[in-house]
């Protein structure tokens, strides 16, 4: 007896019944766990780079001796490098003294470049006078106060330095924005999340040939900590997906094998096996891709849920290439396990009923 494909495929559609509908739920269940661990993991590695981005885990610095300084124009212009987000530095001549009004003790301050701050919280202003945190808390001075320096010029401090400001000689002084083109103890760049590792070689480049530069990240790695990246490679190399594509596999051919009696009708009137192997194949296929989508979108409002926030594009992307390819490589097992599941004597299998 042969069929036709059209007709193979209608007699999948009205083969579709309770046992079809179980074994979707189940795989649906067992994707949609899946999908939430590998969500967790890979949150979990996100979160903590994103807490080392916050601490400085981006910035690259050159620190230089006051007797071979870094050039502070050369340190600006970084900013119009690829994969450099920001640049800018600290000088080496201090501004003028600075008291407030009216007089009080001299309050010690920081000449910095109009992008130095910018390293560290994109919104800082590129201009006037800013009061780091730590020199506030003090009490002497705060935003709004009338400062003048030892020339006589006076002027308002206009903010305070960002919650994510982190080198101690920011937050503990009075920054004064100066011009760029004046020597500079230190220049600081934050590379862009995909270029961190170039930080290094670009200020090489600019300040190498600088006597006694130091070029080093602000935040050293840990030793004997994995870094984010090396948890989520650390997940990724233990193939989780493997075992959980052969739970589906497993899945797919015990609901086969408790079709088999139904099945061995179909040999017992002339069909031969390959074609009650496709006919199993397009059933699977009729499982699989549903119970996917569901678990797609089940994880992926799950998740969104737990964060309470949606979720960004790459990471529902990560949650549906990953449950593809569990899916996938589970109906490339299940589909031979499950024609397997369905061999013997026919007679043996219609004895079943």
């Amino acid at each position: 007896m042969t069929w036709r494909p059209k007709e193979l495929f209608t007699e999948a559609l009205r083969n579709l019944g309770p046992t079809h509908l179980g074994v979707g739920l189940v795989l649906t269940f067992l994707l949609t766990v899946f999908g939430l661990l590998t969500f967790d993991q890979a949150r979990t590695a996100l979160e903590q780079e994103w807490s080392r981005q916050d601490l400085g885990g981006l910035v690259w610095s050159a620190a230089a001796t006051p007797e071979a300084p870094l050039d502070g124009t050369t340190c600006e212009s970084l900013n119009r490098y690829g994969g450099v987000a920001a640049a800018g530095g600290t000088t080496l001549a201090s501004p003028p003294s600075v008291r407030t009004l009216p007089q009080t003790p001299s309050i010690p301050t920081k000449g910095i470049t109009p992008n130095a701050l910018k390293v560290w919280a994109t919104t800082s202003s590129t201009t006037g006078v800013i009061l780091g945190v730590d020199l506030e808390q003090l009490g002497v001075l705060g935003v709004g106060s009338r400062i003048q320096d030892s020339n006589g010029n006076e002027a308002t401090v206009q903010t305070r330095t960002a919650p994510t400001v982190r080198p101690d000689q920011f937050t503990s002084h009075l920054l004064v924005i100066s011009q760029p083109n004046q020597p500079l103890l230190d220049c600081w760049i934050r590379m862009e999340p995909g270029a961190v590792q170039h930080g290094e070689e670009i200020l090489k480049y600019a300040f190498g040939s600088v006597p006694g530069a130091q070029i080093k990240p602000y935040l050293s790695s840990s030793s004997g900590s994995a870094t984010p990246g090396q948890q989520w490679h650390s997940f990724a190399d233990k193939v989780p997906w493997i075992p959980a594509a052969a739970l589906l596999a497993l899945v797919l051919a015990f609901g086969v094998w408790s079709r088999r009696t139904e099945l061995a009708i179909y040999q017992a009137f002339g069909s031969a096996r390959s074609i009650v192997a496709a006919l199993i194949s397009i059933e699977t296929v009729l499982i699989v891709v549903p119970a996917l989508a569901a678990a797609v979108l089940l994880t992926v409002t799950l998740a969104a849920v737990t964060v309470h926030s949606p979720l960004g594009a790459d990471t529902v992307s990560l949650i549906w290439r990953t449950l593809t390819s569990t899916a996938l490589l589970g109906f490339a097992l299940g589909t031979p396990l499950a024609v397997l599941a369905t061999t013997g004597r026919v007679t043996d299998q219609l004895k079943d009923r």
